[in-house]
């Protein structure tokens, strides 16, 4: 499944709606499998990139030019 990419954010809208949606939304960064993450361009990212890793349940950082689990177990 290929994903969308995003190539600017302008007139993106972060305000929460109202009080519910302050308590249950938050930052959600791209999901993809092991396979995907290591197919991604190297030449476009950079240190701090984050991913959830579908495949091992983790995220992952981008650091000193390869993917590392944030959490360890």
């Amino acid at each position: 499944m290929t994903k969308a990419t995003i190539t600017t954010l302008s007139g993106l809208d972060v305000t929460p709606q109202d009080e519910n949606e302050k308590k249950t939304t938050g930052l959600y960064v791209p999901q993809l499998s092991a396979d995907e993450i290591n197919a991604l361009d190297a030449s476009i990212v950079r240190n701090g990139g984050l991913v959830y890793d579908t495949t091992a349940n983790k995220f992952k950082a981008y650091q000193n030019g390869g993917w590392v689990q944030v959490i360890a177990d």
